[in-house]
């Protein structure tokens, strides 16, 4: 099945996500905060993979990846605990290449496994706390799941681009006929998929780009960061930012240098003024 080895990875960095909240759970506070502030289905689920019986295998969708990192970024700093890198699984992105070659073109390939050596290198780093690297792993999961939309394999996708259930969507809807037509074992729309690969390309081209200057959503994207996490940065001067025009009138908006950008990738952020 075309998609077959991207979507055992996407599982996995779901279980990679929930493993590492998992971890804390015997400190009272920790798992009464992640009681308050989850929501019920994904808590569920989330316990129940410490159960003797776990329960089938099931994805993370953008929405809730979102709702975890602000579950430990809006929280008390010291709940954000620390993440804990799984360099073995950061190395399987390599199982993806077969599914990558035959479903789209080698080129991606070669995209994909830059991408995957810059999130495990965020991961890895000393100073990634859980919001970090839930926002690290969401960018990664986007990544496969952009590339399997191009295969046209939405049955390996969330809701509501696919029917792969989650916690909170158990029970996915039938994708309409036109769009089951282009899953990953029937005939795929040419207009359509190709739109699509178009799309992932000029994306990559974009990503290859040099700039003197990046917008804070530019930067969050190379960082796998939130836009408002890099806009923070920028407001407390944790990172050299300037503001310049926007296009939107009399106001301004940070941009950052390449110069600060690679900085900020090889040393990390700047200290708190105080």
């Amino acid at each position: 099945m075309i998609g077959e080895r991207l979507h055992a990875f996407d599982l996995s960095l779901t279980e990679y996500v929930l493993d590492n909240v998992r971890a804390h759970l015997r400190d009272p506070a920790f798992a009464a905060y992640v009681e308050e502030q989850l929501d019920p289905r994904t808590l569920a689920y989330l316990k129940a993979l410490g159960d003797d019986v776990e329960p089938p295998p099931l994805l993370l969708s953008d929405a809730e990846l979102e709702d975890l990192i602000a579950t430990f970024l809006v929280g008390p700093q010291e709940l954000d605990q620390a993440w804990a890198p799984y360099e073995s699984l950061h190395r399987r992105h390599i199982d993806c290449a077969a599914d990558i070659r035959d479903g789209l073109a080698a080129e991606y390939l070669r995209e994909w496994a830059r991408a995957c050596a810059r999130f495990a290198e965020q991961l890895e780093s000393d100073r990634v706390g859980l919001s970090g690297g839930i926002e690290v792993v969401r960018e990664w999961v986007r990544e496969a799941r952009r590339l399997l939309r191009a295969m046209g394999a939405t049955a390996l996708l969330p809701p509501p681009d696919g029917t792969f259930p989650t916690p909170t969507c158990p029970e996915p809807p039938a994708l309409p006929a036109a769009e089951a037509t282009t899953g990953s074992n029937g005939p795929r729309n040419d207009d359509a998929l190709t739109t699509t690969i178009l799309e992932i390309r000029d994306l990559l081209l974009h990503q290859r780009t040099v700039k003197d200057w990046y917008s804070t959503d530019e930067v969050a994207q190379v960082l796998g960061k939130a836009e408002f996490t890099v806009r923070e940065w920028c407001r407390r001067g944790r990172v050299g930012a300037e503001k310049k025009g926007s296009g939107r009138g009399k106001y301004q908006g940070w941009v950052i240098s390449h110069p600060e950008l690679l900085r900020i990738q090889r040393e990390g952020l700047l200290p708190v003024k105080g």
